[in-house]
């Protein structure tokens, strides 16, 4: 059997690792949104264009 020390500490691993792997999820949402909003921005203004 594993020792309580051992326990909490996988513990921790796995709440760190869904943790960093939400917050992956989150900015690649959030990077979709940019690209997705930044390009309708190209649209819109064509003189944008050559700062791109």
């Amino acid at each position: 059997m594993t020792s309580p020390k051992r326990m909490v500490i996988l513990c921790k691993i796995k709440a760190t690792t869904s943790l960093v792997e939400s917050s992956i999820n989150y900015c690649a949402e959030i990077r979709t949104l940019f690209i997705v909003y930044w390009f309708h921005l190209m649209d819109m203004s064509p003189w944008l264009c050559h700062s791109y």
